[in-house]
């Protein structure tokens, strides 16, 4: 019940998220890779999934901050705070539920887009990085994107 609650109340900014994520990239690489046969030739032929991946680096931090607004002063100005606390189990089981619901829901951020980013590329006939290639730009994505903006 605690998981079906946490998803609950996150579900519309998932979803919203999710969906812009997915197709906004998407038809970046399709529209950069039909204006790159056209003009550029072969040296062009990374340079859409690269320009997708940037804007989905920069979405994702900003779906990851949507998605864990809230909590427990969000519920107390909805009124439901006091049925929150009421369940019988521990503050930090709460807690604990909503991190992981959290990560479990970025880290579909981070995959699911970029999957339907290079299905894209690879439908359209562009010349698409190997999977290895896409695998270590998630890695990227979901492991270092929080910090590669921390001064050195």
């Amino acid at each position: 019940m605690l998981w079906y609650k946490a998803w609950l109340e996150t579900r519309a900014r998932f979803l919203v998220s999710l969906l812009g994520m997915a197709i906004l990239p998407s038809w970046f690489v399709l529209h950069e890779d039909r204006a790159a046969g056209k003009l550029l030739g072969e040296n062009w032929s990374y340079r859409p999934l690269q320009g997708g991946h940037s804007l989905i680096a920069a979405m994702w931090i900003a779906a990851v901050v949507l998605l864990t607004m809230g909590g427990l002063l969000r519920e107390r100005a909805a009124g439901t705070a006091s049925f929150t606390l009421s369940l019988p189990v521990a503050r930090i089981t709460l807690m604990r539920v909503r991190i992981l619901c959290r990560l479990a829901q970025a880290a579909s951020l981070a995959v699911i887009p970029w999957s339907v980013m290079y299905l894209v590329a690879l439908a359209t006939g562009s010349k698409a990085t190997s999977l290895s290639q896409a695998l270590f730009h998630l890695t990227l994505l979901t492991g270092v994107s929080s910090s590669l903006h921390a001064p050195c």
